[in-house]
């Protein structure tokens, strides 16, 4: 028998959000592990725990890296920076200053969506299949929205 949206739904939410193995999230929900691992690859859950961890801090550290080669390839050829250089590095800092940000925001605005989903689970279990494929959705917005 085919798992319903809703437990499909729910394994995800156990495995990106509260890092739940496979073999711990079937038993939780009744289901085979294989078939969580299958779920894992077709929706490719680890590129959303990746996503969720590291996109904003990663591109704000290259933009740092990109200022400190400007200012390094400068100082080899011992000169002022130019103007051009002074302007990118001013924009590359905005970039870094708005994704570690955003990192922070993303990061906060799923750890209260898992918090918000377990109350529920655990106050009013009857609600809470209705609501993890809106949570899931919410997680799926979250990640995949542009950092800049």
């Amino acid at each position: 028998m085919a798992a319903s949206v809703e437990t499909r739904a729910q394994a995800a939410q156990l495995y990106i959000l509260q890092r739940k193995m496979p073999a711990e999230i079937a038993s939780m929900l009744g289901v085979s592990a294989a078939s969580v691992r299958r779920w894992r690859e077709d929706e490719d859950w680890d590129a959303k725990v990746v996503a969720r961890a590291m996109s904003g801090p990663l591109l704000a550290q290259e933009c740092l890296q990109q200022i400190s080669q400007i200012i390094e390839d400068a100082k080899k050829e011992k000169r002022k920076l130019t103007g051009k250089e002074v302007n990118e590095m001013a924009q590359l800092q905005k970039i870094a200053d708005r994704n570690d940000g955003t990192a922070r925001f993303k990061a906060h605005a799923l750890d209260t969506m898992d918090r918000f989903l377990s109350y529920v689970a655990e106050r009013a279990p009857d609600l809470h299949p209705q609501l993890v494929p809106v949570g899931m959705d919410f997680v799926r917005r979250v990640v995949d929205s542009p950092v800049i």
